[in-house]
């Protein structure tokens, strides 16, 4: 029976080891002291969170008193071990493989993606309805990028009575959003819908907006974040009095039991498969 050592992460990990203890998969969880160098010396399989790292130097915990060094853990690592984490770092990779150790990236997994893309989605769609004033039946939405997570919502507001519009780069990703049911602009040229939206939400991991935007929108206008990287400076967006709302990491936030069982299912996928 393959055992999986637990290391880091957020609800979502529990979850995950729940269903893969579910599938008669044997699970432990590394211990919260010095301990853990011995438990990752024994084990099989290692499980990392994602992101696997927040900092570059140490392993994501939400709750730890001792944190937990990449190099270190690299290091401590030997062949004929497997680690699963989501989003590992080229460099460390190189040090695992260096190892013998085999390394999976589950966040590549195409059916986690989408599962994260819905519950991101689903997150968003929360997180507006509880900072807005007015309902999303008659608002205006302008969404920059159509991705994974900007195609997930984009049907979610509609289906609410929201007036969707899609700035998109691409012009596949233009024709896709007009397919669903919205508006498309090409990115750069978005400039005469900003006065009428309601709320901006971008998809699109780069600084697109200049200040030039930001006075465009309404002042009672919201942005939301849900890239990993800013479209603007938060101190500037404050400057133009406009409300910011930035929503990291919503999945493990707001519905951990579904994003950890996708997970699960995304490290045994992985196993199957055989790609890292």
């Amino acid at each position: 029976m393959e055992k999986y050592l637990f290391m880091g992460g957020d609800r979502r990990q529990q979850y995950a080891a729940r269903s893969l203890l579910l599938a008669g998969h044997a699970v432990v969880f590394a211990a919260d002291s010095a301990a853990w160098t011995r438990q990752v010396k024994e084990c099989e399989r290692l499980v990392l969170p994602l992101p696997m790292s927040r900092d570059g130097e140490t392993v994501f915990f939400s709750r730890r008193s001792l944190p937990v060094s990449l190099t270190e853990l690299a290091e401590t690592l030997h062949g004929g071990q497997t680690v699963f984490a989501g989003l590992p770092e080229p460099a460390w990779r190189e040090s695992v493989e260096r190892k013998g150790a085999k390394l999976y990236d589950y966040y590549k997994n195409e059916a986690l993606l989408y599962a994260n893309a819905a519950a991101t989605a689903e997150g968003a769609l929360f997180e507006i309805i509880g900072a807005t004033d007015t309902t999303v039946c008659g608002s205006s939405f302008l969404i920059t990028g159509y991705g994974r997570i900007a195609s997930a919502l984009a049907p979610r507001l509609r289906a609410l009575g929201g007036k969707v519009t899609v700035a998109a780069r691409a012009e596949k990703d233009r024709i896709r959003a007009e397919s669903d049911g919205c508006k498309a602009v090409p990115l750069y040229s978005m400039e005469g819908e900003l006065p009428q939206c309601d709320v901006l939400i971008n998809t699109v991991p780069a600084p697109i907006l200049e200040e030039k935007h930001l006075l465009l929108l309404k002042r009672e206008a919201m942005m939301v974040e849900l890239a990993s990287v800013p479209c603007a400076e938060e101190e500037t967006v404050g400057q133009y009095g406009l409300r910011y709302l930035k929503a990291p990491g919503l999945p493990g936030r707001l519905s951990p039991r579904s994003a950890g069982e996708a997970i699960a299912r995304a490290i045994l996928s992985c196993e199957r498969e055989g790609k890292p």
